[in-house]
């Protein structure tokens, strides 16, 4: 599981002190405590990137990237790659510039697509993400205010988006907001000196990250026709699977034909079946199925992201990939001689080894597996 944590805060000086990041890596502390050190959490700070705002020239409808900004292109990919999303703002006027240049290029971009074709679905469609706000008062009577500025204002540029804003109940349907307890004047400072309880902070934000944490735990696993705009994330999900698995059981980076090359995916999109996996809209993997006529069909290429594996994923894939093709009556498939681990998965998913071919080019055999349906 990937989390993105965006700490939305302008302050450069302040960088890895800030009030946002502060409450970032509580987030980030609380989720590997839910998912036992098994997430992987990356903490964007704002102060690290220069976004430009959106100037509405409409390249952004055609490649879905912004012609004329960089550092959004970076975020907007990192939030892509992502299973769930936090935001962590603070009380501007009202809200940092920087996020707000960001959130307008990500609702253009759906709403572009969307008024030309109403049933279009955005990069970031359904993704769950969670906004805590904080703002700059120790009177706890305020939180409504700073409710209504912060978490109110993000949360309706996300669902415009098409986000899943995750609520958190009646009293802050829209996130987590916390104020500090209190502030004193610094001879040597024009700022405030504010201090926080970040025990109490941290008690008030957990039980919104594990609702959200239990959210993904549901997250369903699906299959769809992978398309050109897709080449360039299969590419990279394939090559490092392969080349993590030809690491680590024959001591050398490998992989089967056009493993890293774009090119080869693309052609592979227009000729095969090329299926993307996805969980909540992202993907984590592809498969490659070639018709070979009367019923057969050869499974040529599986592949799940490395993050995502042994997590009882793969067995899905499979399962959904035989219900998508109903004129079958026996599937094909070949893998390396070397690769115990996919022995195992296929005899588990109901595939018998038939006989081997080889040695290949690449210096070893491989299993020819069959499964006959019905």
């Amino acid at each position: 599981m990937k989390v993105i944590c965006i700490s939305a805060s302008n302050i450069k000086h302040k960088r890895d002190d800030g009030t946002s990041t502060h409450a970032c890596r509580l987030i980030e502390e609380i989720v590997m405590n839910i998912t036992h050190n098994s997430a992987i959490v990356e903490i964007l700070l704002l102060t690290e990137y220069e976004p430009n705002p959106c100037i509405g020239c409409g390249n952004c409808y055609k490649t879905s990237k912004c012609a004329n900004d960089e550092a959004f292109n970076a975020i907007y990919r990192k939030m892509q790659d992502s299973d769930c999303l936090f935001i962590v703002s603070p009380h501007y006027a009202p809200i940092p510039a920087k996020l707000s240049m960001i959130l307008e290029k990500i609702e253009e971009m759906a709403y572009l697509h969307w008024f030309h074709n109403n049933s279009y679905k955005a990069a970031l469609y359904n993704k769950p993400i969670g906004i805590i706000g904080h703002g700059g008062s120790d009177d706890r009577n305020t939180l409504h205010a700073y409710s209504r500025v912060v978490l109110d204002n993000i949360a309706d540029a996300l669902r415009t988006s098409m986000l899943d804003v995750v609520d958190n109940g009646d009293a802050f349907p829209n996130g987590v907001i916390f104020m500090m307890d209190k502030y004193a004047k610094d001879e040597d400072n024009i700022f405030p000196v504010q201090t926080y309880n970040w025990d109490r902070i941290k008690t008030e934000i957990t039980p919104f990250v594990e609702k959200i944490m239990k959210k993904m735990e549901r997250a369903q696993v699906y299959i769809e026709k992978a398309c050109e705009r897709d080449a360039e994330v299969l590419t990279h999900i394939q090559a490092r699977t392969f080349y993590e698995d030809t690491l680590k059981f024959r001591g050398v980076k490998g992989g089967p034909p056009g493993v890293d090359s774009i090119d080869w995916t693309l052609d592979m999109i227009n000729k095969a079946h090329y299926f993307k996996v996805l969980i909540n809209k992202r993907i984590i993997g592809g498969i490659i199925v070639f018709n070979l006529g009367n019923g057969l069909y050869e499974l040529g290429r599986i592949f799940i992201d490395t993050d995502y594996q042994n997590k009882g994923i793969g067995q899905k894939v499979i399962d959904l990939l035989h219900n998508s093709f109903i004129d079958t009556t026996k599937w094909r498939l070949e893998t390396p001689e070397w690769a115990l681990r996919n022995h195992h998965f296929y005899e588990k998913m109901g595939y018998k080894k038939i006989g081997v071919e080889g040695p290949i080019p690449e210096g070893f055999s491989v299993f020819v597996y069959e499964r006959c349906i019905g």
